[in-house]
């Protein structure tokens, strides 16, 4: 529920600690860690050192879109083995926002840097979602806000959690 930010290596750090202790445990009868994820984003860096995290991680991990997850968010929930959202939930897609400054070799190389970054943030998406290539070009040049009902059309999601209980016991 904050900005993605280089706090996030906290939370990596507790993914990397329960792995540890559940070393020798076969990876399908160790418990999950349980992300909620309430945010509209933030830095990419950030999100990209904990979707490595959690794709490493042998002891499985699922996110849960409570509201929000945009952006940097949406990848990190995107990255989680299973994924889940609210009925009102929003993810957001995007090709993100760039703040470049320096020299003119600086700003260029900055430049082609993010643009290697987002050209990798898409494959991934494609790779782990139902979204095609073509959908993913129809929408990258805004912000794609995408409700419950699509995010499990598009398999951005695996469920639409409808109970409470259901929400509990996942």
């Amino acid at each position: 529920d904050f900005e993605i930010d280089n706090s996030l290596i906290d939370y990596a750090k507790y993914i990397l600690m329960w792995n540890k202790e559940d070393a020798g445990i076969p990876p399908e009868k160790r418990k999950p860690i349980k992300i909620m994820i309430f945010s509209k984003g933030g830095y990419l860096e950030p999100a990209n050192m904990f979707v490595d995290v959690i794709s490493l991680s042998k002891t499985p991990v699922y996110g849960y879109n409570i509201g929000v997850s945009m952006s940097g968010a949406a990848i990190i929930l995107i990255a989680c083995h299973k994924r889940y959202c609210l009925q009102n939930s929003t993810v957001l897609i995007h090709r993100g926002y760039a703040d470049i400054s320096g020299n003119a070799t600086d700003v260029l190389n900055s430049a082609e840097n993010y643009k290697r970054d987002i050209e990798k943030m898409k494959n991934f998406i494609i790779g782990k979602t139902n979204i095609t290539k073509q959908l993913f070009k129809k929408h990258e040049s805004e912000d794609w806000f995408i409700n419950a009902q699509d995010q499990l059309k598009l398999g951005i999601v695996d469920a639409v959690v409808d109970s409470i209980d259901e929400l509990l016991n996942i």
